[in-house]
């Protein structure tokens, strides 16, 4: 399958699989971006969480890890050979 053909069948099987409800164009974004549940209720903006990995532990942020706890972890000079990575999540194309 040649990339036009991939796109073209990611496009029909969008089409298909579609709320009906859900408007032509939508936003879709991920939870570093550090807008809440009540920021993008009426809107038409999907909200996908990252999962974050520290030092081996993986959090989901903002559910598992609050947002004031991952920056004092990344501020805390203890942490000088800090391990984090964000995780993308798998969770995009279910959106």
């Amino acid at each position: 399958m040649t990339g036009d053909q991939e796109k073209l069948l990611l496009l029909y099987l969008f089409r298909k699989i579609k709320d009906p409800n859900m408007p032509e164009i939508a936003i879709v974004t991920d939870s570093v971006s550090d807008l809440t549940l009540d920021d993008i209720k009426d809107l038409p903006i999907k909200n996908s969480t990252l999962k974050l990995d520290i030092k081996g532990e993986i959090y989901k942020d903002g559910l598992e890890i609050s947002k004031q706890q991952f920056w004092n972890y990344m501020i805390d000079e203890k942490n000088s050979n800090k391990n984090f990575t964000a995780r993308t999540s798998r969770n995009f194309k279910c959106l």
